[in-house]
């Protein structure tokens, strides 16, 4: 829930979706809490964050998932907590190397990309600020 995180999570809730955001801060969990930009927070601190997103989506995993740390635990997790057919996105820019269980991609079938920049999304994301859907 850094200012990557938080941003990407205000533009999925502005679209409508279902937001979970992973965090160990307490700032960037309150400041989560306060944007209203997750509709859950959960802290692996405290909880089996794999387990509970299972439980938040009847067992399914994620359709989506968003790295936005350069943690490879979290990687990991964000692997882990994946349905078969998932797309895990890599928005973080990592200024060392990382590992991925290849063999868990390979046999849930993950779409697995980096992205950086921009890709003519200007104007959508200026529409959202417009229509008062991002502060």
């Amino acid at each position: 829930a850094g200012p990557i995180g938080l941003l990407l999570a205000a533009v999925l809730k502005a679209k409508g979706i279902k937001v979970i955001i992973t965090e160990l801060s307490k700032a960037r969990k309150d400041k989560a809490r306060e944007s209203g930009v997750a509709d859950y927070i959960l802290d692996p601190s405290e909880v089996d964050v794999v387990e509970e997103v299972k439980k938040l989506t009847n067992g399914e995993g994620v359709d989506v998932a968003f790295e936005c740390t350069s943690v490879n635990k979290v990687l990991d997790t964000l692997v882990e907590a994946c349905k078969p057919g998932a797309n895990l996105v890599i928005v973080s820019i990592w200024s060392h190397p990382a590992t991925v269980n290849v063999h868990s991609v390979v046999m849930k079938e993950l779409d697995v990309r980096g992205t950086i920049a921009y890709c003519n999304d200007h104007a959508e994301t200026i529409k959202l600020v417009e229509e008062g859907k991002i502060n």
